[in-house]
């Protein structure tokens, strides 16, 4: 299923201890708004196949919360690496219909943060 969303977090972070290699937790909410109103689902069992327009009734607005324990890597003054395993669960059922879901995902990330 493809379900384009622009989202932008809301979260509290806790770094322990800030030097060169730290450790944080950041948890939080993400409110994201839907870029459509319907979504392709196939599933390989046929009989529970869902039609596309179980999918027309979906919310434009949605709420995740997320939390995440991660660690950092301080290049220099301003830029740092990091690595976070992440967990995010919508509290917006995906749809409108008999069948009520919640989605969630697991994630790896990894990057550059630049400190201003």
């Amino acid at each position: 299923m493809i379900m384009p969303l622009f989202e932008t977090p809301i979260l509290l972070r806790y770094e322990i201890p800030k030097r060169r290699f730290s450790y944080f937790i950041e948890f939080g909410l993400a409110p994201s708004l839907s870029m459509t109103t319907s979504a392709n689902y196939s599933p390989k069992i046929d009989a529970n196949k869902w039609d596309e327009a179980d999918f027309l009734n979906n919310p434009k607005m949605q709420w995740a919360s997320f939390s995440t324990i991660g660690v950092n890597y301080i290049l220099n003054e301003n830029f740092q690496t990091f690595l976070q395993p992440s967990f995010r669960y919508h509290l917006t059922t995906l749809n409108d219909t008999r069948i009520k879901e919640n989605l969630y995902s697991l994630s790896l990330d990894f990057g550059m943060r630049y400190e201003i």
